[in-house]
């Protein structure tokens, strides 16, 4: 997927442009930059193109009045400022509907400011404060559009007067040296990749100098280093914190370890210095197999793709050997130092998601409950058993406030059982299905081990023609295999004859990985027509299955 980006700024950011360029990224197609002092008019001007991102960088001074005031130490109202930042605000919001993505840098307490000195955080006009209140009434306007990232600028160290050439400002007005722009750039980058590609989802992570000190076959659960009071062990188990609130977050996580099973597991029953636990980890293979083949079992065993794993080892050869095999891998070059580990994982931005939802939250439960349902399915000698012992709950809603977080992640995240493939933000999404005659159909899951959340999208539309549209049609991977997908087929079947269609139309777009949802539509009751089209006039064909039981809301 290619993107646009175009620099807003009311500087010169033709430096930010060349960095940008220099760089040949594959994902940017082009990078357009504003001219000096046209903010207002490069965001009003901006014609709609859903792959351009903006990026807008500005010195508030120039377009904020009442900050430029405060600057000169004349006497505002906080209310007129913040009144400001709200049109400001407003206009942002009115260029987000235009473009895929408006990311915003928080403004920074620069070293040409003048400023209260001591008295700046007393004073309720003071200087850095104005800025963090600045600051956060834009969070606060930008806190429910799904489009506009409000990301932190500190890092760059804008407030440094070495980053900033007075010469370089009055000549050309440039404010920040080409190294400034370089980490600028670099920023911009990541946040761009974490945005138009997927967040990793799964840690394959190596027990023996990786989350615990020494070699636990020679030493013990009571004589490796972990915790305690030396430095090493307290490093490690802060790696492990670190390790654990990414858990929390919904990343999942797994072992993949050259020890005797029994042996290792002691650590995690027995130590009370360890923080993660053996119920932390989706999938734990302790042997002495390669581990590319149990990497490739864990991939399989999970249900997950290749590409949303990042494998850490503290064996630069272990390493080398994944980064080989397995190339779809991240595998990030670690830290020699324990010391080190902690901050390394933290700064990893592969993780970051677009939004958090509580299906998120529960999805570590979620594959540990899969596992209990693939061991009920070993017991049953048929798959209609074992489908029924499941007691699986299909809830049945319509898009709204509540549930559009979750519609937009499985938009832009579900590729296997996915019709189309059109990836589309939250507000694209409400919008185009709150329009006359377009209907967004939700199914949340659960069975008798937990809840799956929402796993399934129909979207659908009745043409002037009178037939059904399938314009997205999405199940996420972990639902799959068990009913709903005929459950889907039947619900659209249902909504058909609820609006009086004559056919059913599904558009199928092929691409690298949604051929689950061809081979299922293809083995279905539809008629198929150059392996892209599926139709079908007969709606009684489709039943639901008996394994299911449906709920309206």
């Amino acid at each position: 997927m290619k993107i646009n980006l175009n620099l807003i700024s009311n500087f010169n950011i033709e430096l930010l442009k060349r960095n940008i360029d220099a760089k040949n990224i594959n994902f940017i197609n082009e990078v357009k930059s504003s001219q000096y002092d046209q903010l207002y008019q490069s965001i009003f001007n901006f014609e709609e193109n859903i792959d351009t991102i903006n990026f807008i960088f500005s010195f508030p001074e120039a377009h904020i009045k009442s900050f430029r005031d405060a600057l000169d130490f004349k006497e505002i109202k906080k209310s007129d400022l913040l009144k400001e930042i709200d049109e400001y605000a407003e206009l942002i919001k009115n260029l987000s509907t235009k473009s895929k993505f408006v990311i915003l840098p928080t403004w920074q307490k620069l070293p040409f400011y003048k400023s209260h000195g001591i008295m700046d955080w007393k004073s309720e006009l003071g200087i850095t404060r104005l800025i963090t209140e600045m600051n956060l009434r834009l969070a606060e306007n930008f806190s429910k559009i799904s489009n506009i990232f409000l990301i932190d600028s500190s890092a760059w160290q804008l407030n440094s007067s070495e980053n900033h050439n007075s010469k370089l400002w009055y000549l050309t007005k440039v404010p920040f040296q080409n190294n400034t722009f370089n980490s600028i750039a670099n920023s911009l980058i990541k946040t761009i990749e974490n945005l138009v590609f997927q967040s990793k989802k799964l840690i394959v992570i190596d027990l023996d100098n990786t989350i615990w000190g020494g070699l636990i076959g020679e030493l013990s659960f009571e004589g490796i280093n972990i915790g305690g009071h030396n430095f090493i062990g307290e490093a490690f188990k802060d790696f492990q914190k670190s390790l654990l609130a990414l858990h929390n977050r919904g990343i999942l996580l797994a072992v993949a370890s050259k020890n005797e099973e029994h042996i290792a597991l002691k650590a995690f029953e027995h130590n009370s210095e360890m923080i993660l636990k053996k119920e932390h980890f989706t999938s734990i293979k302790i042997n002495w197999d390669d581990k590319a083949k149990n990497i490739i079992n864990i991939s399989k065993e999970i249900n997950i793709g290749l590409d949303s794993i990042v494998f850490i080892d503290d064996n630069p050869i272990e390493r080398e050997q994944i980064k080989i095999l397995l190339p779809d891998v991240l595998v990030p070059n670690w830290p020699k130092d324990p010391v080190d580990y902690a901050a390394k994982i933290n700064s990893m931005r592969c993780f970051d998601k677009l939004s958090f939802t509580k299906d998120d939250k529960k999805r570590n439960k979620s594959y540990l409950d899969n596992q209990l349902r693939e061991s009920l399915k070993v017991k049953h000698i048929s798959k209609n058993d074992w489908l029924k012992e499941l007691n699986t709950i299909a809830e049945v809603n319509l898009l709204n406030d509540i549930n559009s977080r979750r519609v937009s992640q499985l938009f832009n995240k579900t590729n296997q059982f996915n019709l189309t493939t059109r990836r589309l933000t939250e507000n694209q999404i409400k919008d185009f299905y709150s329009k006359k005659n377009n209907y967004l159909i939700t199914i949340d899951v659960s069975d008798k081990f937990g809840e799956l959340g929402l796993v399934g999208i129909i979207g659908l539309s009745l043409g002037e023609d009178n037939n059904i549209y399938i314009n997205d049609l999405i199940l996420s991977c972990r639902s799959m295999g068990r009913g709903i997908e005929e459950t889907i087929l039947y619900l659209i079947s249902k909504k058909s004859q609820d609006l009086l269609a004559k056919k059913i139309i599904f558009k199928y777009k092929k691409t690298d990985k949604n051929q689950p949802i061809f081979y299922f539509l293809k083995k279905s009751k539809l008629r198929t027509i150059d392996n892209f089209l599926f139709t079908s006039n007969k709606f009684n064909i489709f039943t639901k299955p008996p394994s299911v039981k449906i709920i309206y809301k």
